[in-house]
Parts: structure tokens; sequence; C-alpha cells
């Protein structure tokens, strides 16, 4: 099986962050705020191995993210 790289940039390592500081501010839940932004950086580091998973995204939504495939 084909292996991709998968890099995330910094900008959505700070959306992570910002997901996980809202977690712990808002529902004050550091365990669930963990668990969660594992699960997010785990998810889209798994791409490497299939890039192509998932829902397509609607063309009419303005992606702020830039998808590279490399293999």
């Amino acid at each position: 099986m084909d292996k991709y790289t998968v890099k995330l940039l910094p900008k959505a390592y700070r959306d992570i962050d910002q997901i996980y500081g809202y977690i712990i501010e808002e529902f004050k839940e550091p365990e669930v705020a963990t668990n969660i932004a594992k699960s997010i950086e785990d998810s889209i580091l798994g791409l490497d191995e299939y890039p192509y998973r998932g829902v397509p995204f609607k063309k009419s939504i303005e992606l702020k993210y830039q998808l590279i495939f490399n293999k």
C-alpha cells in the first residue's frame, strides 16, 4: 500500500490548540480536551494511508486549508 506524507501546518496546530482551549475553558474537562485534540491530530495524520477517506467537500465551501498529496 502506498503511503503519503501528511504535514500539519502551523495554522492547523493553532486551530487544534484553540479547540483544546475552548473545551477546557467552557467545560472544565482537560482530559476530554486532550482526547479530542489527539483524535483530531491522529485522524489528520492517518491520511497518510487513506488520503481519500471521508466525505467529499461541496464545491461551494471555501476552504482555508490546502490539501497536498505526495506519494
